[in-house]
């Protein structure tokens, strides 16, 4: 897609790219050069599975004195060498934010040591912004690839997203070459990094070590002591995530990811669309915003009896348990302040998960929840849901709900 002077833009929505080298190309550019360009692009629902070693998903360019703005929401990316590039030249602008992005090598094929989830390069005295917001990178030589020449300005905002397996771990290099990548790298150095409520975990590295670059941390999950120190809120430890290497990064009962995030980030829901509240534990880090045990919902369609709501749950094959919900007063659970709880109640039969023993599993099902009485007539802005064990039935391994929707 080229877009010249006097074009607003595109949409791209709901398509797979396959091959071997290019999935989409779009191309901004204004001949003129007199900063008549100026168009906003959305990739919408967008995948690629591109197999060539120098193959790119999305490769985005912008040039010619131009200032575009992209908006790229639930972009999946299977790529070999570069899930998406944005190059940007010629005193050009480019914003770019993404939200509910997945990245991940292809898995068919070693991982390319030049590859790279997201490649962001500025050249010829240029501006580029990029935030990435619920967003996650695994088996990448580089989660993040930026790239800042002649005096050209890069900034990076990196917000409730998570990397795993980020670097070269799976291949041996050659003897006398030097090795580089991690989760974030600067090829030539950025203007500022700004990371927050980010999981950093089983990473070669985690942030540019060599470069002079500006950074701000605050309330990520680190392994690197150097960042650790970085980060006045940060914290350590396994993430617990349910299945980094299928993608899935919701987060179990015990991660320290849970409560530990700051607040402030101006990322309103997570990568389920479920909002950011900060209720009961806080804000949690990572894509994932959970309530450990407990699913808190906060919706103004809990109006009348018997709303009908789908729960998914995770733990280990052969786990037992059931769903059991309450009901609240209309103030918002955030505040502390429930004028009036009812206990729990069974409000599923006992649910088997699937699988055998020490295997990941999950489980569909559907509740309805129960009214309080003494609210009836008063439209319920909250409620929440978790598992529990059958009378006579031990917990289930690891079990609990991961999403929750109407």
């Amino acid at each position: 897609i080229d877009l010249g002077p006097g074009e607003t833009g595109c949409t791209v929505e709901n398509v797979r790219f396959t091959g071997d080298q290019r999935g989409l190309t779009i191309r901004a550019s204004d001949a003129v050069g007199d900063d008549s360009l100026g168009a906003d692009v959305y990739l919408n629902n967008v995948s690629s599975r591109i197999l060539g070693s120098e193959g790119i998903g999305v490769n985005l360019s912008v040039e010619g004195n131009s200032l575009v703005d992209f908006h790229v929401d639930d972009r999946d990316s299977e790529d070999r060498a570069i899930g998406t590039a944005l190059f940007v030249k010629d005193t050009s602008v480019a914003r770019l934010v993404a939200n509910r992005c997945k990245d991940v090598s292809e898995p068919m094929h070693p991982i390319v040591p030049s590859g790279a989830g997201w490649l962001f390069e500025g050249q010829d005295e240029t501006f580029v912004a990029v935030k990435l917001n619920n967003s996650s990178s695994r088996d990448r030589a580089r989660g993040v690839l930026t790239q800042q020449l002649d005096t050209s300005q890069v900034d990076l905002y990196v917000t409730h997203s998570a990397f795993s397996n980020c670097g070269l771990l799976s291949l041996v290099p050659p003897a006398g070459v030097v090795v580089v990548g991690g989760a974030i790298e600067e090829a030539v150095g950025v203007t500022a990094i700004t990371v927050s409520n980010s999981a950093f975990y089983d990473c070669t590295a985690e942030l540019p070590q060599y470069a002079a670059t500006n950074y701000t941390l605050d309330g990520n999950l680190l392994q690197e002591v150097a960042l650790l120190a970085a980060d006045p809120n940060g914290v350590t430890g396994n993430p617990l995530w349910v299945d980094a290497n299928a993608g899935d990064f919701h987060i179990l009962p015990g991660s320290p990811c849970l409560g530990n995030g700051v607040t402030g980030t101006g990322v309103l829901e997570d990568l389920d669309g479920d909002a950011r509240s900060g209720c009961a534990n806080g804000m949690d880090i990572g894509p994932d915003e959970s309530f450990d045990t407990d699913f808190y919902f906060t919706t103004g369609d809990f109006a009348s009896l018997g709303e009908t709501v789908v729960a998914r749950l995770y733990g280990d094959g052969g786990s037992v348990g059931v769903v059991a919900a309450g009901t609240a007063s209309s103030m918002p659970i955030c505040n502390g302040n429930l004028d009036i709880t009812l206990p729990y109640v069974a409000v599923t039969s006992a649910i088997v998960l699937p699988g055998s023993p020490g295997t990941r599993s999950t489980a569909t099902t559907s509740f309805t929840i129960p009214m309080n009485p003494a609210l009836v007539g008063i439209p319920m802005t909250t409620g929440s849901a978790h598992v529990t064990s059958p009378p006579g039935l031990a917990l289930g391994a690891n079990l609990r709900i991961v999403e929750i929707e109407l």
